[in-house]
């Protein structure tokens, strides 16, 4: 199925299009073929990027322009950037686009590295063997809050759309 690029539509599947996001991966000396049949997996990484970027919606300043009919969480009216520049409210700004590319090709390589499915109660903390030797390769609760992927190029390119994070000090996976 081919991808929905369309700007502020309901049924838009990622911000940048597959030629953009290749593009990008080039100028970034990173891989993001789309010829072949790595089209549809291209497409595929294309739309879970694009809801990586999304899930950032609580820091996200403004509202979606169009509402809840609107797929996605950009364009989004009242928005500024961190120097307090408007955002139009039918722009997609560059910041949006580069990090879904960065998310894109992430996923692309690794299928489902921005959305790790995880268990609470179940991430083992350390192992002992035979009580003189234990190994601790988990920090935290192991709380499935805890373990958001953090990838930093992402929040780099994002922070000036980002709105301050809470207080608290919650340990993240970083990769």
């Amino acid at each position: 199925m081919a991808l929905d690029t369309e700007i502020g539509g309901a049924g838009t599947d990622s911000y940048p299009d597959l030629a953009d996001i290749a593009a990008y991966a080039v100028a970034h000396g990173k891989e993001f073929a789309i010829t072949g049949d790595d089209e549809a997996l291209a497409e595929a990484a294309a739309r879970r990027g694009t809801l990586f970027i999304d899930s950032f919606r609580s820091r996200f300043p403004g509202a979606r322009t169009n509402g809840r009919s609107q797929a996605r969480e950009w364009p989004r009216t009242g928005a500024t950037d961190a120097d307090g520049e408007e955002i139009a409210d039918d722009e997609i700004p560059a910041e949006i686009i580069a990090a879904t590319c960065e998310a894109a090709i992430l996923e692309k390589a690794t299928p489902g590295m921005l959305a790790p499915n995880v268990t609470p109660g179940q991430i083992k903390k350390s192992v002992s063997v035979e009580g003189a030797v234990s190994v601790e390769y988990a920090i935290g609760s192991g709380s499935a809050g805890e373990q958001i992927p953090v990838v930093t190029v992402i929040e780099g390119i994002l922070e000036p759309l980002l709105g301050k994070r809470g207080s608290a000090t919650v340990p993240l996976l970083r990769m």
